[in-house]
């Protein structure tokens, strides 16, 4: 959900395209559209420095989780 409503844009094309990485853009999309604190980031790797900077100025955390903690096969 974001607000306020339409006002979201193709995050491929927009500004954020200047990340090469799709997940950078995917979390930096995350960060401006979302009407809440805490941004899940699920990945292999925890996110650069630079995101939680860019967070902080926004009011929002990243709660990253690590993917390999997601298996069903425990």
């Amino acid at each position: 959900m974001s607000l306020p409503p339409h006002r979201m844009y193709d995050v491929w094309r927009c500004r954020l395209r200047r990340r090469r990485e799709q997940i950078e853009r995917l979390l930096l999309a995350a960060l401006d559209y979302s009407i809440h604190h805490y941004v899940v980031y699920v990945a292999a790797k925890p996110p650069r420095s630079i995101f939680k900077t860019i967070a902080n100025r926004v009011g929002r955390t990243i709660v990253y989780i690590p993917i390999g903690q997601l298996s069903l096969f425990r």
